[in-house]
């Protein structure tokens, strides 16, 4: 007898293509498996008009979906990780974290211009104090607008003229299959990227071993571990951090390296920090650093960060 499976996701364009290509990966390996996507529109979808930063962390675009498992309406969430919070329903449980995507930043102009080719006292279109705090910290002049939507809303705005420039994410981007040139990507050492960001994460009951069991066979060793460090470290620095936060860390064989970054919107500062180890150690690395970026915070006079 066939079994089905019940796939939730936001009913964005880009959570769709996400949620179908998941979909695609798990019918090669359950081809007893019939897969049935159910969309939810999120708080986060609703409310259009306040900057993200504004929800602190509330999980706006995984509530909705996350109350549906529990409710026994799906069976599987497919999560953007970078929109799902630390603090999660304890019966529910992240099991498997496919092959992650480009995690850096694109900036988009409309003339290919790279990042020290804008004009002066440009415009730039970003809701993330991640992004905005650190391109500051290489370009002064810009001037930053918030700007929410889907991918199309927002290059359709610059195109317009209402930004000088956009950034957006790269992963993004490339699952909805948009091009942009090579020279638009923004280096890690210019903008790091949020944690879990070109990361994909399926959650379910943490009773159901059975779609436990049916999920392990997409799952990717080193976005795991990269992913599993990158989350430690938010956990770490303090649910309340109010402060825009960066962390990426990359594996290679039994090695993984986590690079960590807090910046204070109000005076500019950054402090970053970078701690090596195994990938055993995951949890020991993303603390390691937070603590560290918690001292150089203090030094630097960086309030907002839970001690």
């Amino acid at each position: 007898m066939r079994r089905k499976v019940r796939v939730a996701t936001r009913g964005s364009e880009l959570a769709l293509a996400q949620t179908r290509y998941i979909v695609s990966l798990l019918k090669k390996i359950n081809q007893d498996t019939d897969y049935e996507i159910i969309t939810f529109t999120t708080i986060g979808d609703r409310i259009r008009d306040r900057p993200l930063a504004s929800f602190r962390g509330m999980g706006v675009f995984v509530k909705e979906i996350q109350s549906a498992l529990l409710s026994y309406e799906a069976d599987i969430a497919v999560h953007s990780l970078k929109d799902v919070p630390v603090e999660r329903p304890k019966e529910l449980s992240l099991v498997c974290f496919p092959k992650r995507e480009n995690p850096g930043d694109i900036l988009l102009t409309r003339d290919s211009f790279t990042l020290f080719e804008i004009e002066k006292g440009a415009v730039i279109g970003t809701s993330s104090m991640r992004r905005s705090v650190q391109l500051q910290a290489v370009r002064n002049d810009f001037k930053f607008k918030d700007i929410r939507g889907n991918l199309d809303t927002r290059i359709k705005r610059l195109n317009e003229g209402v930004y000088d420039a956009i950034v957006l994410a790269a992963a993004g981007m490339k699952r909805l299959g948009k091009e942009f040139p090579d020279s638009s990507i923004l280096p890690y050492s210019v903008c790091l990227p949020a944690a879990g960001q070109g990361a994909l994460a399926l959650e379910c009951r943490e009773d159901d071993q059975n779609v436990k069991n049916s999920l392990s066979g997409i799952d990717d060793y080193e976005t795991r571990y990269a992913v599993k460090s990158e989350r430690t470290f938010l956990c770490e620095i303090g649910g309340g951090c109010t402060l825009p936060v960066a962390a990426y860390a990359s594996v290679c064989g039994n090695s993984l390296q986590l690079n960590s970054l807090v910046g204070d919107p109000e005076t500019g500062k950054i402090v970053t920090s970078s701690c090596i180890g195994s990938v055993n150690e995951y949890q020991l690395i993303g603390q390691k650093c937070a603590d560290e970026l918690r001292k150089l915070a203090d030094n630097e006079g960086i309030d907002g960060i839970l001690k």
